[in-house]
């Protein structure tokens, strides 16, 4: 079964409507000053009321905040009569297979899209790979049958085990470099500041897509995705405000404030 223009363009237009009352660019700015949770509460969602105390509205403010964001990517997936496959595959959440949204990807006839999920699969192969040498000690014998997929996929993740953990001119030669710390003219590898690093990156990419290649699946799985990280964001900042972290520091546990 197919989804016809008319779907999209009625899709694309409920996403722009959601994206223009999310909590990004100037409206980011405005709430995350705020001095408590209480506070950042009565901003964000101005038509909820919440008695409760500091520590306990902590974890409802977060689930509103998911539970807003589920309730407006649902609104523009109702606007079609069937998935598209792509986005089929990706509000699966439970059975969620990364080789079919490459497939379905490439199939959307959206450049943009199949190479950002391309390279955002082998970057998120690279986390782990960060995260189980540097964090779990493993070694490459341990863990060479958990990365599968094409070269260009597992690469750069495998390439992680085999790097002097203490030269950071070596680091600054590994593919994704650029994501990781300077550190004395060359890189380290901290697997946490990567991570940050692939969330920001991936974000960038989210909302350029969707800007640039409007009424299209690729816009629309790019919406999901954008909501996805406001959800994250303003679960991060309540639990920076609720932990007492000043303005400044705050943005450490943010994965993307545009």
């Amino acid at each position: 079964m197919r989804w016809d223009q008319g779907e999209l363009d009625f899709a694309g237009a409920r996403a722009a409507a959601i994206l223009s009352r999310s909590f990004f660019e100037d409206r980011w700015t405005r709430v995350s000053g705020c001095r408590t949770v209480t506070e950042l509460a009565q901003a964000v969602f101005p038509d909820r009321t919440f008695s409760l105390p500091e520590k306990r509205l902590v974890a409802a403010f977060q689930q509103v905040a998911a539970e807003r964001a589920r309730a407006g990517i649902l609104t523009v997936l109702k606007a079609f009569k069937h998935l598209p496959p792509l986005l089929g595959a990706w509000a699966d959440q439970e059975s969620q297979n990364q080789e079919v949204l490459l497939v379905e990807a490439g199939r959307s006839r959206s450049v943009g899209l199949a190479r950002w999920l391309r390279v955002e699969r082998a970057m998120v192969n690279g986390a782990w790979a960060l995260r189980m040498r540097f964090h779990y000690g493993w070694d490459l014998p341990r863990v060479r049958t958990w990365f599968k997929g094409e070269p260009d996929l597992i690469g750069a993740a495998l390439v992680v085990f085999d790097l002097p953990s203490d030269n950071p001119s070596a680091w600054a030669r590994w593919r994704f470099a650029p994501f990781l710390p300077e550190v004395g003219g060359g890189r380290y590898p901290d697997p946490m500041a990567f991570e940050a690093s692939l969330r920001r990156w991936s974000h960038r990419k989210a909302w350029n897509l969707f800007h640039t290649e409007p009424s299209t699946v690729g816009a629309v799985y790019a919406f999901c995705r954008l909501m996805e990280a406001e959800a994250w964001n303003l679960a991060s900042l309540a639990e920076a405000v609720g932990l007492g972290l000043p303005e400044g520091r705050r943005h450490e546990l943010i994965a993307v404030a545009l």
